[in-house]
């Protein structure tokens, strides 16, 4: 046997087992793991609302919008009726069986802001809704002048609520009989005239006031 390769064999052996030593403490590395990226939660109170918005509050009170309208029309010796409306709001002038004669017209106007000049002291309740009729020439009616009936928008609550017209000739500041009260209907109210002859002036600013009260 040749004894000379021992040492050679064992110095191999050494080597391999220092090789194997060195290979664990390389194994035996921890590795820092990456921290995974944080997922944003959506708190409930951020979140949009899912439900219908809602409905605006009738208001008890009209509110004025500005606007207006006009209109011109023949007057009927029958009876007739002229109809306007503007912002949601709306009237018809209603007059009787007369004595115009062919050339007679009669100028129609609706407004949301108050005329300047409204004979005191004034009309009953909070007025909201004005209405202007002029005639040309002078006209006898049989009864009374009236507007009706008159709409209001569904913004306008008027459940509960008292509609009152009061008819003004404010060329001469005075008011044409009694205060009209009111009969609701949705967002309709109808008022009827008064009875007995009605002589309208020609030019004379007949004032058809709405209030609430």
């Amino acid at each position: 046997m040749n004894f000379r390769s021992r040492p050679s064999l064992f110095v191999w052996a050494l080597c391999a087992a220092v090789a194997v030593a060195i290979s664990g403490c390389h194994s035996d590395k921890k590795v820092i793991p990456v921290a995974p990226t944080a997922t944003p939660t959506v708190n409930a109170s951020e979140s949009p609302s899912a439900g219908p918005s809602s409905s605006p509050t009738p208001s008890p009170t009209p509110s004025n919008f500005g606007g207006s309208a006009s209109t011109n029309a023949t007057i009927n010796p029958a009876g007739g009726l002229v109809t306007l409306s503007t912002g949601g709001f709306g009237g018809t002038f209603v007059y009787p069986a007369n004595n115009a004669g062919a050339s007679a017209g009669l100028g129609f106007t609706i407004e949301t802001v108050a005329p300047s000049n409204i004979p005191q002291p004034g009309p009953t309740g909070t007025p909201f809704l004005y209405f202007e009729v002029r005639m040309n020439p002078s006209v006898q009616f049989d009864s009374g002048l009236v507007v009706s009936p008159v709409t209001v928008p569904s913004s306008v609550q008027t459940v509960g609520v008292n509609f009152a017209e009061t008819i003004y000739d404010a060329t001469v500041g005075s008011q044409l009989g009694p205060t009209l009260t009111g009969t609701v209907n949705g967002q309709q109210i109808t008022f009827s005239p008064t009875s007995g002859v009605l002589m309208a002036t020609a030019f004379d600013d007949y004032q058809f006031i709405i209030s609430t009260y």
